[in-house]
């Protein structure tokens, strides 16, 4: 069976369905699975949900052979608060902020070359649009190590205001290796970065009473939660499935990812001060993947290799901040 990057496909042995991103070579093929996580399959793990269709080239130009990028529309592809990173000639490259969520936003951006920030843009976000943040020469984005975001939400329904948002986005060369993708908002090619991530996303609240918001407010004004003590979680695939037969690699490394995402944002809820992480030592495929997600997550303090002599380099100790 022939695969193409941009067809959707649903898997053999695991509910759920994603887009083809890379077809790295015979035996490995790169799946969106719509969390802005993409996890590697094998080709006998993936089944096409219509094979007859070729979603990068219209029948009127089939026979010519031009094979055109996979659009990327806002609400269907992209679900989050992104950067956007376009080519702009030779040397230049325009940097866009693109929402495709319901709050309204305000932003200040800075971005860091060595160890100085410098002012980069600031301005309002609709919802469901974007915003060009300014362009960056080749060279100033090839020594840029860091865009620090500020975020202040507002919507103009029923609720309580969100609490502003940090978000440091590490930024370095090999953030360009990729291919780009079409995208149709803007009519050019993107280098797209989700801002967000499972535990930082506002969810809105409603009061259904506004009564109860101003005068039943004494218990939460004396309420003090102080941090819990250490949590441990083993995410050695025996301690995250019952059974593991029929299951590759990859889908296994992705049941171990979402053992590990449920398990910081529980933690967090729960108000935890840290966190250890037994992952084990093996090919360090599991290990790589959760430190590339710790390094951006906006509630994570710092985190460190785990009591040596008791964990071998087999565990990671993560500490929150307040």
């Amino acid at each position: 069976m022939k695969f193409q990057v941009g067809q959707k496909v649903r898997f053999l042995h695991q509910s759920g369905e994603g887009i083809i991103t890379r077809i790295i070579d015979k035996k490995t093929i790169e799946v969106d699975l719509g969390d802005d996580f993409p996890v590697d399959f094998s080709p006998d793990e993936l089944i096409t949900i219509d094979r007859k269709e070729n979603i990068l080239l219209p029948k009127e130009e089939k026979e010519e052979k031009k094979e055109t990028p996979l659009p990327v529309k806002l609400g269907i592809h992209l679900m989050e608060l992104s950067l956007a990173v376009c080519k702009d000639g030779e040397s230049h490259y325009e940097i866009y902020l693109v929402n495709p969520e319901k709050w309204e936003m305000m932003f200040v951006c800075f971005y860091r070359i060595r160890n100085k920030f410098s002012y980069f843009s600031a301005g309002a976000l609709r919802a469901h649009g974007l915003a060009l943040m300014g362009r960056l020469s080749a060279d100033e984005l090839l020594h840029c190590k860091e865009f620090h975001f500020q975020f202040l939400h507002y919507t103009e329904a029923p609720g309580l205001p969100q609490a502003p948002m940090e978000k440091n986005f590490g930024w370095n060369k090999s953030r360009l290796e990729k291919e780009p993708l079409y995208i149709e908002l803007l009519k050019n090619e993107a280098w797209l970065y989700s801002l967000r991530d499972t535990f930082s996303k506002p969810e809105p609240v409603k009061i259904e009473n506004p009564n109860e918001a101003f005068y039943s407010t004494t218990k939460t004004q004396t309420e003090i939660k102080l941090p819990k003590s250490t949590k441990i979680i083993d995410l050695h695939i025996e301690k995250v499935v019952k059974d593991t037969r029929g299951m590759d690699n990859a889908t296994m490394l992705f049941a171990q990812i979402q053992v590990f995402e449920k398990a910081i944002s529980d933690a967090i809820a729960e108000n935890y001060a840290s966190i250890i992480l037994i992952h084990g030592v093996g090919e360090g495929k599991l290990k790589s993947k959760i430190l590339e997600k710790l390094e951006f997550h906006p509630k994570v303090k710092k985190y460190q290799p785990a009591d040596m002599m008791k964990y071998g380099g087999g565990a990671t100790e993560v500490w929150f901040s307040s």
